[in-house]
């Protein structure tokens, strides 16, 4: 087992820690947060903001080199993943995007007004407990609009950065060879390429393999090659084909490690694929695609009508009762054409139109019936209402962004380690570590179940660094 290996061994202890014992999310400049500041000049017209290239570190050699690469794509990785999984969970904070406390809210609007139908605040309550939860869904909906641009935005600049960056260390490669050929030195270039190779490793978590000349080429753990006897160029998903550039290969599948690779996993919808695929079985991909589902079967339970061998829709538990005056709203309690439009019909927002009393036993009748199934892209379902369903949505993204931002901690923690070993030469502090484990320990706020993991990990370690 190599060195992250075992890290992720140690980190199943990690996995046993109560949501509100997390401390803070790790904050790292190389994975910022995809709100509206971090990604608003990167619009077509204004160039993408430059991320800093990291500072190069000792080289290393032999089994550790590759071991460096993976954990410091991991690191970079796991924290894009969680700069904006955070986002996510965000989005779905109580109290205004709770969905399933605007739906409680909304039943027990019509059990108050099943039960006293003349009351006009009853009525008006329950007109508002219904634009409540249609609101909630579209907020979330256009939120999940807004990351969706975002991680577009994000993931073409981290393109145009790997390809300017291969570009780069393609001159540096040549401008070296040219001195090995006049015997020259070329420790400035060779720095100066180091710290290009450490972006593009940090991006893509590729690996670097030294040629007898003095040059490098670079390739990702899955095989894909990103620079040899020249760059490769990457597109970005949705971007045309560049006519400049034949033989461009798309980064969507390509780039699986590191931040580049991340964000390409969070932002790509195999649903638009030919032929579509299946949604991804990691939450943390596919996260648009999901989200877009999810909000679907949410807007469903308020607009959808009834399925086979299911209880009645609540849209047909409304509309199929007769009203017994003609000022009752008589179809359409919510309108709209999707998520992003559903709404309470304006005729009750204005008072135009009364709603059907008659209606109310169907109404409380659907809204709390049990064994249905839900289908979305991101889970399944069956045997829960729609209270469950709303629930669910809710409990999926703020359960993934926990999971983030564990993994990101230890993601950053294996980082540290590897940075120490690669700044102080020599043997590793195995007794050194060990405190410094049970210090991670203390601060997660972990279980004892990490001291298991502990000698595995030293040995790792000692069996690596040997």
């Amino acid at each position: 087992m190599g060195i992250f290996g075992a890290i992720a061994s140690t980190a199943n202890g990690f996995r046993a820690i109560p949501p509100g014992a997390l401390p803070p999310a790790p904050v790292d400049t190389a994975a910022p947060s995809l709100r509206p500041a971090a990604v608003e000049s990167q619009s077509p017209n204004t160039p993408a903001v430059p991320v800093a290239a990291p500072s190069p570190r000792r080289p290393l050699t032999g089994a550790l080199s590759l071991e460096a690469g993976e954990i410091g794509a991991r690191r970079t990785g796991a924290l894009q993943r969680n700069a904006v999984l955070q986002d996510v969970s965000t989005l779905f904070s109580p109290p205004e995007n709770d969905l399933g406390a605007a739906f409680n809210k909304f039943v027990e609007g019509w059990a108050a007004f099943s039960g006293n139908p003349d009351n006009p605040e009853t009525g008006r309550n329950l007109i508002k407990h219904g634009e409540a939860l249609a609101g909630a869904i579209r907020t979330l909906s256009a939120g999940t609009e807004e990351i969706s641009t975002r991680l577009s935005a994000s993931t073409a600049a981290g393109v145009d950065e790997l390809n300017r960056t291969l570009v780069d260390i393609h001159l540096e490669n040549r401008a070296i060879v040219s001195r090995v050929a006049l015997d020259r030195d070329t420790g400035d270039l060779e720095a100066k390429r180091d710290g290009l190779v450490s972006r593009v490793v940090e991006l893509t978590g590729a690996n670097l393999f030294p040629r007898e000349n003095k040059g490098a080429s670079l390739v990702t753990p899955g095989g894909q090659v990103l620079l040899d006897e020249h760059p490769t160029r990457f597109t970005a998903p949705g971007q045309p084909p560049d006519p400049a550039s034949p033989g461009a290969v798309p980064a969507e599948g390509a780039i699986t490690g590191g931040r580049l690779g991340a964000l390409l996993a969070m932002s790509t919808d195999g649903s638009r694929s030919t032929p579509p695929r299946k949604a991804a079985a990691d939450p943390g991909s596919e996260i648009v695609r999901k989200l877009r589902s999810q909000l679907d079967a949410a807007t469903n339970t308020l607009l959808g009508r009834s399925r086979i061998n299911q209880p009645a829709s609540f849209a047909d538990a409304y509309d199929s009762v007769v009203p017994k005056s003609a000022d009752a709203l008589g179809s359409g309690f919510f309108l709209g054409d999707n998520r992003l439009t559903v709404a309470v019909n304006p005729a009750l927002l204005n008072g135009s139109r009364t709603l059907k009393d008659n209606a109310a036993p169907n109404v409380l009748s659907s809204l709390t019936a049990t064994n249905r199934q839900f289908i979305t892209d991101g889970f399944t379902i069956s045997g829960f209402g729609y209270s469950g369903l709303l629930k669910a949505v809710t409990a999926q993204w703020t359960g993934v962004a926990d999971n983030a931002n564990v993994e990101a901690q230890v993601a950053v923690a294996a980082d540290s380690l590897m940075t120490r070993r690669r700044e102080r030469p020599g043997p590793v502090d195995l007794p050194g570590e060990v405190t410094r484990l049970q210090q991670l320990q203390t601060a997660l706020g972990s279980t004892g179940r990490i001291g298991h993991s502990l000698g595995e990990f030293l040995g790792a370690i000692g069996g690596t660094a040997a």
